[in-house]
């Protein structure tokens, strides 16, 4: 597996870095385009092998990352009214 903003072997992008400096906006921008690769990808399973192991437990695991993320943004955004 690569860096963040790297590519696995397969050539699947594996994400990007989120600027040190973005606004609430900004993360959720990048937490919408990390579920939609990640659908894509889980599409791409049912299409063909179904996915390693390895590869489940890894969408999993950013699927269960993304979810913490939006949590965090949404109760900051009500800590701000």
């Amino acid at each position: 597996m690569g860096a963040a903003g790297g590519h696995n072997d397969d050539g699947i992008r594996l994400g990007k870095a989120v600027p040190s400096r973005c606004t609430k906006s900004d993360v959720e921008e990048h937490i919408q385009a990390a579920e939609s690769a990640i659908s894509q990808r889980l599409h791409e399973f049912a299409l063909n092998y179904g996915g390693t192991p390895e590869e489940n437990l890894a969408i999993t695991k950013a699927v269960t990352a993304l979810d913490s993320m939006r949590k965090d943004v949404a109760a900051s955004k009500l800590k701000q009214r």
